[in-house]
């Protein structure tokens, strides 16, 4: 048997699974990949290097600034009070 949605070009046996209805019902359920990119967002949310970060999650930079450019943005002003604490350490500021 075929699993296209979640290995395409993949085979597998048939299994029943044993997931309640509540844990069937979550948006994890629905998405491989939510709990992968939950971790990702995690990462960067949490001030991990883009270019760390990306490294662990096997992507480009380019590729994690495309698809995760949303949370990035949410750290501009996190970002502006580094460089102006950055500027006034340094006397500039």
């Amino acid at each position: 048997m075929k699993c296209s949605f979640f290995c395409p070009n993949q085979t597998f046996s048939p299994r029943p699974f044993d997931r309640s209805s509540a844990q069937v019902a979550t948006p994890f359920a629905d998405v491989p990949y939510s709990v992968r990119k939950a971790g990702i967002s995690f990462w960067i949310a949490s001030g991990v290097d883009a270019t760390e970060v990306a490294r662990r999650a096997g992507h480009s930079v380019a590729v994690l600034y495309k698809f995760y450019a949303r949370v990035l943005d949410g750290r501009r002003e996190q970002a502006n009070a580094l460089i102006e604490q950055a500027m006034r350490a340094a006397g500039g500021g």
